[in-house]
């Protein structure tokens, strides 16, 4: 009668005693939506995100899904992850953070980013309740950009530097993710017009050379990285260090030839960004034997490796010659 919304049961949303939100609210609704979906896309792929429990953060999901409603195509378990400590409070501190997802404190530059990647890792092993097992995609992971300090946005170093973490968890823990985010209406006023944030890896007030395609973005050296598009294998090491001069990338597998439900080919793909190797790069195999060949119109190196070899692993670099200058491979 005034107008104005009121609250007729406040305790509409409380949960209940006995209660678990994921599995008897969340999971009944992906079975529901899986089952609408396929009934006009049978082999569409589900991507599954859990709900965040903000009363605990650290709390593990272990969605519960059979074979039958996991389908053939199945699930893709989605779920986000972000430095909680440097996105709440839009700081960065090089050698101190907190692992949200296991609420323990780490100290050292090294020793939160192998926390932060093995917690990452761990999402894998919460699919095994997903008809046995399901790819892992990180839905959403990045950084703020308006961070404290730096409201005018001229040192950039710390956000490269909190990127970069994010960036080494997600190849320590052998994971695919989803960059939040590329906003173009980005600036420095408004951010990504949303809720006041500022995640977007472009901004239009540092786009300032329309020929340069590289112009307007944020913290590149660490979001542009090479990594591995396809493995002829099981991949079981990405290690990529933007801040090295030799921009070194390690990438290593097992190939799985002869065994039960191998892939049908000893081609690997890897993403070989310009970027990073503007002049070109030097392929170094130090485990296993086999090809390589790069294309750099498509920025991808293609390895083939030899039958007979388990372990393969490459190590690329920038190189340069006696006088400094960059060689092109």
């Amino acid at each position: 009668s005034t107008g104005k919304p009121r609250i007729l049961n406040k305790e509409y949303f409380a949960l209940r005693d006995g209660i678990d939100f994921q599995h008897d609210y969340t999971e009944p609704f992906w079975r529901r939506a899986s089952k609408a979906v396929r009934k006009h896309m049978p082999d569409a792929i589900i991507f599954a995100e859990p709900v965040l429990d903000m009363t605990d953060p650290s709390k593990s999901e272990r969605p519960r899904l059979n074979k039958e409603e996991i389908g053939t195509r199945g699930y893709v378990w989605a779920k986000h992850a972000y430095d909680g400590i440097t996105l709440l409070t839009c700081s960065f501190h090089r050698w101190l953070s907190m692992n949200t997802i296991t609420n323990k404190p780490v100290i050292g530059r090294h020793a939160i980013q192998k926390s932060f990647g093995k917690s990452l890792g761990a999402f894998k092993e919460e699919t095994q309740n997903m008809g046995g097992g399901c790819p892992v995609l990180i839905g959403e992971c990045g950084i703020p950009f308006n961070m404290r300090g730096n409201r005018k946005f001229q040192d950039m170093g710390p956000c490269t530097s909190a990127l970069d973490n994010t960036m080494r968890a997600v190849e320590i823990g052998l994971v695919s993710c989803t960059l939040w985010n590329y906003t173009a209406e980005n600036t420095n006023r408004f951010g990504d017009n949303w809720n006041g944030e500022d995640l977007s890896i472009f901004s239009r007030d540092h786009h300032y050379d329309t020929n340069d395609l590289n112009s307007g973005g944020r913290s590149l050296a660490a979001a542009v990285r090479p990594f591995a598009l396809a493995t002829a294998g099981t991949p079981t090491q990405m290690d990529f260090d933007p801040y090295r001069k030799d921009k070194r990338f390690i990438f290593s597998f097992v190939s799985n030839d002869g065994d039960d439900g191998a892939v049908q080919t000893n081609e690997s793909l890897l993403f070989l960004p310009r970027y990073q190797y503007p002049h070109g790069a030097n392929i170094n195999i130090k485990d296993g034997k086999g090809k390589w060949e790069i294309n750099w119109a498509k920025q991808t190196l293609t390895y083939r490796h030899n039958e007979g070899y388990a372990r393969h692993t490459l190590v690329i670099t920038k190189e340069v010659d006696g006088s400094g200058n960059p060689v092109l491979h």
